[in-house]
C-alpha cells in the first residue's frame, strides 16, 4: 500500500539564531576584507624595502665604479669590491651582481647571477639615468627582483631574492588566518549574548500576551521607560488590549442585557403559541392570541435592531455618512416630535438651544440617541413633572444635558446599575447601551447624575458630551 505525499515541517529558526548568524557573517566578511587590505599593504610594504635594498646596493656599486673607472684599470678593484659584499650579504637575500660594457660585454659576474640565467635589458632600454626595477621569474619557489643602474663606463645590475620579503607577509597572513577561527567563535557568542539581551523583552511581550484572556484581561505588558521600539511596540499592544478590553466588557454587558430582555418575549411567545395549539378554536380568542403574540414579535425585532445598531456603532463611522449637524435644529425636531407624546401622560417637555453649536457624525444615529434620552426621561416622569434638554458650550466640546422630574435614584444606591435601568428605551432595554455606544462611535460620552435634593427638583440628569466642530 503506498503512502500519499508527506510534507515535511521546516523547522523555523528563532530570531535570535538569526540574528547571531547575520551579524557574525558581516562580521566575518568586514574582518576578512579588512585583513585581506592589510596584507596588501603589507606585502606592498615589503617590497617598498627590497626596493630600498636594491637602491643601496646600486649606490654602492656606482660609487665604486665612479671612483675606479673600469677603463682606467679598476677592474680589479670593482671586483674585490663586489666579491666582497657579496659574501658579506645575508644568505636568505641571494644578492647577485652584473657589470656590462657600454657596448654590452659582460665584465663581471658574482652571486645568484653565477647560477642563474636572467637576460640582460636590450641596448635600447637600458637606463642612461635613474634605474630599470623588474621582476624576473626563474622558474623557483620566489621571482627575483632585478634593478639596473648606469655607471662609469657601462652598466651594473643588482638582483636580489623575494623570498625573504614575501614570507614576512606570508608569515603575518598565516596568523590572521589562524586567528580567524577564534574571533568568530567570539563574535558569535557575544552576538548570542546580545541577540538575547535585546530579544528579552520581545520574549516578555509574547508571554505577557499568552497570559491575557478574556477572563484576565486587566493585565498589561510592562515597558522598560528607554522609549525605544520595543517600549513603542508594548505601547502600541497595550493600547490595542485596551481596545479589545473595552469592546469584550461592552459584549459581556450587552450579552447579558440582549439574554435578559429576549428571554420573556420569546418565553410568552412560545405559551402563546401553546395555549394557541392545545384549546379549541375561537374566532375572537384566536385574533387575541395573534395580536398578544405580534406584540411579542414587535419586541424581538426591536431587540434585533437594537443589536444591530449597536454592532455597527462599534466601528466608526463612514465618511460618507459624516456630516455638520446643527444641534439646536437637530434637537428641536426632536422635541417637537414628543411634545404630543409627553402632553398625553401631563409632562412638560421644553428645550434650551442656543443657535450656531455644530458637530460633525450621522445624523440618523445622534437622532436615535436623543430621541432614546428623551423618551426614557418622559417615561420615568410621573404626571405634572417637566422634562428640558439644554445645550451648551465648554472647553471640552459640545454638552448636551438631558434632566427630568422623575425620582432619580435613592442616596446610596450603585448608580451605574440602577443607572442603565432607568435608562431603559423601549421594549427591549436597550436604551442605554445603544446611546451609549453612539456617542462613543462620535467621539463622546454619556455620564448620569441622579442625587435627590429636597431643594432640587431635578430627579435624573444624563448628559451627552460630543467634539464641536
Amino acid at each position: 500500500m503506498s503512502s500519499g505525499p508527506q510534507q515535511v515541517e521546516r523547522r523555523r529558526l528563532p530570531i535570535g539564531v538569526k540574528w547571531t548568524l547575520r551579524f557574525t557573517l558581516v562580521m566575518m566578511i568586514v574582518v576578512l576584507a579588512m585583513g585581506y587590505t592589510q596584507y596588501r599593504q603589507l606585502k606592498a610594504r615589503f617590497m617598498r624595502d627590497a626596493q630600498l635594498l636594491l637602491e643601496l646596493q646600486v649606490n654602492e656599486v656606482q660609487e665604486t665604479a665612479s671612483d675606479h673607472p673600469w677603463a682606467s684599470g679598476g677592474a680589479a678593484a670593482v671586483s674585490a669590491y663586489v666579491d666582497q659584499h657579496v659574501e658579506s650579504a645575508e644568505p636568505e637575500l641571494n644578492l647577485g651582481i652584473r657589470v656590462w660594457s657600454a657596448d654590452g660585454e659582460l665584465l663581471l659576474r658574482r652571486g645568484s647571477f653565477l647560477d642563474l640565467e636572467i637576460p640582460a635589458l636590450p641596448l635600447d632600454k637600458l637606463p642612461q639615468t635613474g634605474r630599470a626595477t623588474r621582476v624576473v621569474d626563474v622558474g623557483r619557489a620566489y621571482p627575483y627582483t632585478v634593478m639596473t643602474a648606469p655607471i662609469e663606463g657601462g652598466w651594473v645590475e643588482v638582483a636580489i631574492d623575494e623570498r625573504t620579503f614575501d614570507q614576512g607577509a606570508a608569515e603575518i597572513r598565516g596568523d590572521f588566518l589562524l586567528a580567524l577561527p577564534f574571533a568568530l567563535v567570539a563574535t558569535g557568542l557575544l552576538s548570542w549574548v546580545l541577540a538575547r539581551g535585546s530579544l528579552a523583552p520581545i520574549a516578555q511581550i509574547t508571554e505577557t500576551a499568552r497570559r491575557i484572556t478574556a477572563s484576565q484581561p486587566s493585565e498589561r505588558i510592562p515597558v522598560s521607560g528607554n522609549g525605544d521600539e520595543l517600549d513603542q511596540l508594548a505601547a502600541t499592544l497595550n493600547e490595542m488590549i485596551g481596545r479589545i478590553s473595552a469592546s469584550v466588557e461592552r459584549l459581556q454587558a450587552f450579552s447579558g442585557n440582549a439574554a435578559h430582555q429576549l428571554r420573556s418575549p420569546i418565553s410568552r411567545l412560545r405559551n402563546r403559541l401553546e395555549v394557541a395549539g392545545a384549546s379549541s378554536r375561537d374566532a375572537r380568542a384566536d385574533t387575541e392570541m395573534i395580536e398578544a403574540a405580534l406584540v411579542d414579535v414587535d419586541r424581538l425585532a426591536a431587540a434585533v435592531t437594537g443589536m444591530l445598531r449597536l454592532a455597527e456603532s462599534d466601528t466608526q463611522i463612514p465618511q460618507d455618512r459624516r456630516q455638520r449637524i446643527d444641534l439646536g435644529v437637530l434637537v428641536g425636531e426632536i422635541v417637537e416630535f414628543f411634545e404630543p407624546i409627553a402632553s398625553e401622560k401631563g409632562v412638560e417637555l421644553d428645550s434650551i438651544s442656543p443657535p450656531g453649536i455644530h458637530v460633525a457624525g450621522d445624523p440618523e444615529w445622534l437622532t436615535e440617541m436623543f430621541s432614546n434620552l428623551v423618551d426614557n426621561a418622559i417615561k420615568f416622569t410621573p404626571p405634572g413633572g417637566r422634562v428640558s434638554v439644554e445645550i451648551a458650550e465648554d472647553p471640552d466640546g459640545v454638552r448636551i444635558s438631558v434632566r427630568d422630574t422623575g425620582c432619580g435614584f435613592p442616596a446610596g444606591s450603585s448608580g451605574p446599575g440602577e443607572a442603565e435601568v432607568h435608562l431603559r428605551a423601549g421594549p427591549a432595554g436597550l436604551g442605554l447601551p445603544i446611546a451609549r455606544e453612539i456617542a462613543r462611535a462620535h467621539g463622546g460620552q454619556i455620564s448620569l447624575e441622579s442625587i435627590p435634593a429636597p431643594n432640587d427638583p431635578w430627579g435624573t440628569t444624563a448628559t451627552v458630551r460630543l467634539p464641536s466642530c
